[in-house]
């Protein structure tokens, strides 16, 4: 899931850096946002349940 989440915000970063539409900018920062505190989750989670 980490890699599939990864995914998402290279995706919403070219968007960022290339896009011309503000609301669509709006919500590649948001998914940007979400994606990485998932990350994080998943990633804290999994350092903690290693065994």
């Amino acid at each position: 899931m980490i890699a599939h989440h990864q995914g998402a915000i290279d995706m919403a970063q070219v968007l960022l850096e290339h896009g011309d539409d503000p609301e669509m900018i709006e919500l590649a920062g948001e998914i940007i946002a979400a994606q990485v505190g998932e990350i994080e989750q998943m990633t804290t989670w999994l350092a903690e349940n290693a065994n």
